[in-house]
């Protein structure tokens, strides 16, 4: 399946595939990263389910990074949420713990799922009613995001 939608950077991989948002965030999130984020999302056909995948070895963003993605949260309303953030220990733990939080605050309760690794995440949102690709196309999407060039492409 190929995406509709893409943007990409050093940061970053986000590419939107029929209805699905799919967000690798390859280092700490970063305003711009997150302006290119919002971008997407206003220049893509609706979508309602988001997948965002924080590789192992991020920091937890700023104050100011943290507060724009609750806005955008908030702004997106209704969209089904699946967060992975497949690292271990303390570090990892404490990630979650933030991503969790910060779905919470822009009111994701009921819709979101923070995770450990993407066949867990499909199981669960399978179990919730949610049609998504099958495991073994998320899987493709997510490595063919990892493969891209990680350079901005418009």
């Amino acid at each position: 399946m190929l995406p509709t939608h893409t943007a990409f950077a050093a940061g970053y991989s986000f590419a939107i595939y029929d209805t699905l948002f799919v967000q690798l965030w390859h280092a700490t999130a970063t305003l711009e990263g997150v302006r290119q984020m919002k971008r997407l999302i206003s220049e893509a056909p609706k979508f309602d389910a988001m997948l965002v995948i924080v590789d192992d070895f991020t920091a937890m963003p700023s104050d100011g990074v943290r507060e724009e993605i609750v806005r955008i949260s908030r702004a997106l309303g209704s969209v089904f949420s699946i967060v992975i953030y497949d690292g271990t220990g303390f570090k990892a733990a404490a990630l979650r713990a933030l991503i969790t939080g910060i779905l919470a605050v822009a009111g994701k309760r009921s819709m979101m799922g923070v995770f450990t690794s993407l066949a867990e995440a499909h199981e669960w949102a399978v179990r919730q009613g949610r049609r998504l690709p099958d495991i073994r196309a998320l899987e493709a999407m997510v490595a063919e995001l990892r493969e891209r060039p990680k350079v901005r492409v418009a």
